[in-house]
């Protein structure tokens, strides 16, 4: 995936293993748990949503994918994209989101 943010707004991109590019809404999930996830993105996600809780729906999708598709890995990454710049997660903070989250 490819994010940024330019004047318009957010902007996230798909890009499969030959090059093609698809423009994504925001939200995007790639790989074999992908499926799983983009069950937990469908369900909970929302062009208003906060950028706080994007990141608790990002670990509430992973999570799924890593319980049920064993090719998905057992650690994940997180970064916030907004006007202010590049933020990622730190595994502490990702952590604690997990047992708020009751995950």
């Amino acid at each position: 995936m490819i994010g940024g943010f330019d004047k318009n707004a957010t902007s996230l991109y798909s890009l499969d293993a030959v090059g093609g590019q698809i423009e994504e809404r925001l939200a995007s999930a790639q790989g074999s748990g992908s499926p799983l996830a983009f069950g937990v993105i469908e369900d909970r996600y929302s062009e208003k949503i906060s950028v706080e809780d994007g990141v608790d729906l990002a670990i509430r999708a992973l999570s799924s994918a890593m319980k049920r598709d064993s090719a998905s890995g057992n650690d994940m990454r997180i970064v916030q994209i907004t006007a202010k710049g590049y933020v990622e997660v730190n595994k502490d903070e990702i952590d604690k989101r997990k047992a708020a989250l009751a995950i």
